[in-house]
């Protein structure tokens, strides 16, 4: 397969090549699997989740699938970088 789809200077660089995108698609994840992702490549705890969220029976439903995750809060909880 030739690799011209990204040496055209006057074409944008697409961010999939092709075989990437059709044999490794990248499939959609719920928010609660994101969020067990970003702990799990953080080395975060559920200790640190409830420090976040204030309280470990919410965290415990926010990783159970029992509650939503509210984007307004956790903004307000996350650390500034």
């Amino acid at each position: 397969m030739p690799i011209d789809y990204c040496l055209d200077p006057h074409q944008p660089v697409k961010a999939t090549p092709p075989y990437e995108g059709k044999n490794y698609p990248i499939l959609a994840a719920s928010p609660v699997e994101v969020v067990k992702s970003v702990m799990a490549a953080n080395n975060y705890t559920r200790a640190d989740l409830v420090a976040v969220i204030g309280s470990k029976a919410r965290a415990a439903d926010l990783l159970n699938g029992k509650r939503e995750i509210n984007l307004e809060r956790l903004e307000t909880s996350l650390p500034s970088r």
